[in-house]
């Protein structure tokens, strides 16, 4: 198990005045129910925007030149998140 770090922002602001954290950009967080209530509204309008893009382009034609880019792009997208893309959240 990795050993916990500190916020990598912690050596640019390590100051622990409240005046200070409220002033300073990298320091100043928003309240999390208002993360949260933003977080919500994105997640409920993701279909009512991606629903038009799959209607306008399902019957589309595309060439196996462009399948075989579908295939490179998801054998990308699968190493990244094999390799380079763990994360350790504990």
């Amino acid at each position: 198990m990795l050993p916990s770090l500190p916020h990598p922002l912690t050596a640019l602001c390590p100051s622990a005045d409240a005046g200070h954290r409220a002033l300073c950009p990298c320091c100043r967080s928003k309240p999390a129910d208002e993360i949260m209530s933003f977080s919500e509204e994105c997640v409920n309008n993701v279909v009512a925007a991606y629903a038009p893009l799959v209607v306008k382009h399902k019957d589309d034609a595309f060439t196996q030149q462009q399948k075989e880019w579908q295939g490179v792009r998801r054998g990308r997208y699968v190493e990244f998140n094999l390799v380079y893309d763990r994360c350790d959240p504990g």
